[in-house]
Order: C-alpha cells, then structure tokens, then sequence
C-alpha cells in the first residue's frame, strides 16, 4: 500500500474550502488540463454514498473509474474510495484544518494499490505518484490562486451575473470560476430550456427572455466567430467574423437598455487587435486605434457596446488567451511535443498574452469595482523568439528552425499578418491602476503550471 500526502495553506476558512469542493463545478475545475482524465457525471454534493463517474485514457484505451464518498465531517473534510477503477484499491481524504488569522491548511492524503506482483506494483507505483504529483500541484495552486482572488472582495454579497459564450474555452472558465465563488450564473443559451440558469436568446430572429435577464449585477458577453478557426479569411469567413459580434452586441444592449432592472454593469469583449498589426510602442487603452480587419470589427464592436446606458458599459481588449484547452496552446503543444517548433516570423516581433485563469480573474476584478471603458487584458508582453524557446525549454523539446514571414503570408494570407505577423506591446494601464492582481505575470511559470512540470 502506497501512501502520499499534500498540504497547502489557503486564504479562507474551513467552511469556505468545504463549500468550494462541495459545488458541482469542482470536480471539473480541478481536472488538469494536461490530464487524460475526463468527468463523466458526478452525483450532487458530498454526502455519504454519492458517486463520481471519470474516464481515464491510457494510450489508446479508455478506462472508466467510479469513486464513491464514504464519510463526510462537514466542514471539516471528506473520503472517497474507488469503487471500480485502475487500482487494486484507492482512497482519498479531504483535509480542513483552521490554520488562524483566517487561514486553512487544506490537505490532501491518498493511499493506493495496484495491481501486479511485487515489480509490477513497484514500476505502477512510482508512475502513479509521479502522475498524482502533478495533479495534486496543479489542483493546490489552483484553489489557492482561487482564494486570492475570491478573498480581495465582499465574500457576503451573492452576484446575479448573465454570460454569452459560456461554453467557450474562456466562458466555461469564467463561469467555473463564478460558480465556486457562490456567485448565481446565467447563461445565454441557443435552445430553449427550462432551467431556471438558462435564458434564451437567437439573434436573427431578435429573440431573447427578457423576463430572465431582469436583476443583473453584470452581464458578460464573450460570443463570437472564432477567428482562427479556418485556414485562410474569406469574404465569409470575415463576415461571420464581423457580424457575430457587432449583432450580437447591439441586440444585447437594445434589449437591456429596455429592462426595468437593467445590469448593473455590461463587460463586452473586444480584442487587441483594435491597435492594428504593427505597433512599436507600448499600448496602452487610450493609443490609437489601427487600421486593419480586426481593428474595424473591434472599433465597430466596442461602439455598439458604448451604446449602453442604463450601467456601466467595460470594452475587454483580450491578448492571446493561453491555455492548454483552448486558442493557441492547444494547437502548437502537440507541434513542439513531436520535435517540430519553430519560431513564427521575425524572432523580435512581440506577443501580447494572457492566462485564460487571469481572464476570468480580472472579468471577477471588473464586476466588483467601479471601472468602465476600455480594458486592457495583458501581461508581460514576449517576443516570437521568447514563445518558442521557453516552450520546447518546459517540454523538453528543441526549436529547429524559423518559419519565414513570406511563408506564412503564402499559407494563411490576411489572417497571417493579423495573428501570426503582428507585434503589439499591450500594457494593462487600467488593471494596473485598479490594484488587480495577475496571478500568472511569467511565461514560463504560467506553462509550467498549465503543463504540469
């Protein structure tokens, strides 16, 4: 039998920790996203004989693994054991200890077995804690960064908060990340449903349930055309592109500016694209708009966002949002995990990024504080070069070549010189101001978390 044991400090109570993991959105949340493990269903709440049903890969096979909690001492912890799964057995304790001045020590203990005869469960055993290492520091540093954030605002006030694109890869983070805080989540839908969470809404046909849009603190729209999504832009390509937001955006606030309890605030999503392809200064959100495709549609979309006047109106000028599920990470990993990185364009030319958990930090930094107009969503900017070189450093992978700008430009045309050719230095002056907190400011920090190394 195999034995581990995890500790973190945590800024929150004992009582705060048991109701985090007690919310449905958990489980999910603190799935790594470098792990091959899936949530299948999970059974509300922690009570005693409630069930988890995961789905592990391992190589090309599936594995299903149901968990079952034995015990709970609320708020004080909780137990799961395996009740059918990879492990000859398996169980996991939950851990809340009052750590003062208040703080919790959140702690961790597994104990294992595997299968096999004496060498069989050496070389499992070593495999699986090196795996539950990873994990266990990925879920740790996820939940304390959670209470950072959580801890800087009124824990008391409960926010009624409406999210477009919520199925997204940043909706679903944001609304994870609500969801835990004890905040109430809507969520704009294109079928109609009878939860009570989700509102209706088609904007060709000018469709929306006004009635459930009533009471809002803040409403959060991140729908659109995914502009990367495609090999090249075609004429239709950019009017979807265009057309999802700038209709999208003018139907939501047409449609709040007529509500009795109108939202408090509408946070609506613009990109970093507004300040055009080539920039050599740093920007800021009072520099100059740019002239290409993506700074029109971000010129026209924050206009029609502007156009809200019933609360505050926050354009979100996102960088490249990072993540492993998600945008540009989740396509080049795999290149540079098969030994072919290479370094895109000029290695000078600058990135702008941001964490997709920094995003949803900041949009929950946004609702609770008196800001509006445009918002940059950036940290630390880094070259093409830089890009390159700390990922196949973290992977262990070296970067062979660089792909000329002329190639790029033959393979992906305009759609190149906007994502992959820019170089925009995107200063979060705003954020900056406001004493938001950037929980993952260093690349290389960020991937090693993201990637579990």
């Amino acid at each position: 039998m195999k034995s581990l044991h995890y500790s973190t400090v945590v800024n929150a109570s004992v009582e705060e920790l048991f109701s985090y993991h007690e919310k449905d959105s958990a489980l999910k949340r603190l799935v790594p996203p470098f792990d091959t493990v899936k949530l299948i269903h999970k059974e509300p709440g922690l009570n005693e004989g409630t069930k988890a049903h995961l789905q592990m890969k391992i190589g090309p096979f599936k594995k299903d693994w149901v968990s079952r909690h034995t015990s709970c001492d609320k708020p004080h912890g909780f137990e799961d054991e395996q009740v059918f799964g990879p492990f000859k057995s398996f169980k996991h304790t939950h851990k809340f200890v009052d750590a003062g001045s208040g703080t919790s020590e959140m702690i961790d203990e597994i104990t294992f077995k595997n299968y096999g005869g004496f060498l069989g469960r050496w070389f499992l055993d070593r495999m699986v804690e090196k795996k539950l290492n990873r994990t266990f520091g990925y879920r740790h540093k996820t939940i304390k960064e959670d209470f950072k954030h959580f801890s800087k605002y009124d824990k008391t006030k409960k926010l009624n908060v409406l999210v477009s694109g919520a199925s997204g890869f940043v909706g679903s983070y944001v609304c994870m990340f609500l969801n835990l805080c004890g905040h109430n989540v809507k969520r704009l839908v294109r079928k109609k449903s009878d939860s009570s969470s989700d509102v209706y809404w088609d904007v060709e046909k000018k469709e929306i349930e006004n009635e459930k849009c009533e009471g809002m603190d803040a409403v959060i729209h991140l729908s659109g055309e995914n502009v990367g999504s495609s090999l090249r832009w075609s004429k239709a390509k950019k009017d979807r592109i265009y057309n999802s937001r700038i209709d999208s955006t003018k139907f939501l606030v047409d449609t709040f500016n007529t509500l009795k309890q109108p939202p408090k605030k509408f946070l609506c999503t613009s990109a970093f694209g507004y300040y055009g392809v080539e920039r050599e200064e740093e920007l800021v959100e009072s520099s100059e708009p740019g002239d290409s495709f993506l700074a029109k549609v971000c010129k026209d979309w924050e206009a029609a966002a502007r156009a809200y006047t019933k609360g505050a109106s926050i354009q979100m000028r996102f960088s490249v949002v990072m993540g492993l599920k998600g945008s540009i990470l989740m396509k080049v990993v795999p290149v540079f995990k098969n030994y072919l990185g290479a370094i895109l364009g000029k290695k000078v030319k600058y990135m702008s990024w941001i964490s997709v958990d920094d995003v949803a930090y900041q949009i929950y930094h946004l609702i609770q504080s008196e800001m509006s107009g445009p918002v940059n969503f950036a940290t630390t900017p880094i070259t093409n070069q830089d890009f390159a070189n700390i990922l196949g450093g973290v992977l262990k992978r070296p970067v062979f070549c660089t792909i000329p700008e002329k190639i790029l430009r033959i393979l992906f045309g305009e759609m190149g010189e906007d994502l992959f050719l820019s170089s925009r230095k995107v200063i979060p002056k705003a954020l900056n101001e406001t004493n938001a907190l950037i929980s993952y400011p260093d690349f290389k920090e960020f991937l090693k978390h993201e990637l579990g190394k």
